[in-house]
């Protein structure tokens, strides 16, 4: 991560434009304070993927704060599908006064924000081979070429999350996919066990798992997962714990249990 970071920074000397992908789910979580301490002084632009999974009046709070308190433009996006109105966003947020010369755009992001995809999808289906190893480019980064907007577009690897993780940050982003289940202390378990917990704080997250898994109404509310975990394995023939918390993280991650956004809105 540090020479990534590294490498990035004397990157920018190049870059035009900013473009940080996160998980709308997580808009504060998947964040890298790196990647804004490195950007301070060129344009930025951050895009909110995932908005099918998170709670959009929520992740739509975010956004507006984010645009009260600086000057970064704010998109959202279906990382699967870059459609023409996000095409002419992107290109008049991100224009530049000498519209002959080409402009470089610098793509980020934590894991499995939907870079990859959303990528795929801005260069189109005939056009996903990069641009061969250029001169003044580190080896490694890749680009992109962007003809309809007259641009390049710069992929830096190795771009992940940052060395430390506050324990709750850390657990929103493995809950989410955007980390390793193993990079949480105690795994998929907590993870299923923080799951619950946030689940118990909704109006609508017990209700949700009580009619998935035909927890009976007089069964007293669930606050440990292992309470829960009975229901899940009589419910889907799980065996043991560990596999009825996948299920159960993994049902979150697609949906299954409702469209929620991790992140409090900060206070202004």
């Amino acid at each position: 991560m540090a020479k990534a970071t590294r490498v990035m920074s004397e990157t920018l000397t190049k870059i035009d434009t900013i473009i940080e992908l996160r998980d709308g789910r997580l808009p504060i979580s998947s964040a890298n304070p790196e990647l804004q301490n490195i950007g301070k002084g060129r344009r930025r632009v951050i895009i909110f993927t995932k908005l099918d999974l998170c709670n959009k009046h929520k992740t739509q709070k975010h956004i507006q704060h984010i645009q009260n308190t600086s000057k970064t433009s704010v998109l959202t996006a279906d990382a699967r599908r870059v459609d023409d109105n996000l095409r002419k966003q992107l290109s008049k947020t991100c224009k530049t006064n000498n519209e002959t010369l080409k402009q470089v755009w610098l793509i980020c992001g934590m894991p499995n924000v939907g870079k990859s995809t959303f990528i795929n999808s801005l260069i189109g289906q005939g056009r996903k081979a990069p641009i061969s190893a250029s001169p003044g480019w580190t080896r490694g980064q890749t680009l992109y070429q962007l003809r309809k907007e007259n641009a390049l577009l710069l992929d830096t690897p190795g771009v992940m999350v940052p060395g430390v993780l506050e324990p709750e940050q850390g657990l929103k982003l493995a809950l989410c996919g955007c980390i390793q289940d193993t990079a949480v202390p105690g795994g998929i378990q907590i993870i299923a066990e923080y799951l619950l917990f946030f689940l118990n704080e909704t109006r609508d997250g017990p209700k949700r798992y009580r009619a998935m898994y035909d927890v009976p109404e007089d069964v007293e509310p669930i606050f440990l997962f292992q309470q829960l975990s009975v229901f899940i394995k009589k419910k889907q023939g799980k065996n043991d714990e560990e596999s009825s918390a996948r299920h159960f993280v993994g049902e979150f991650r697609k949906g299954k249990l409702g469209h929620f956004t991790l992140d409090a809105v900060p206070e202004i």
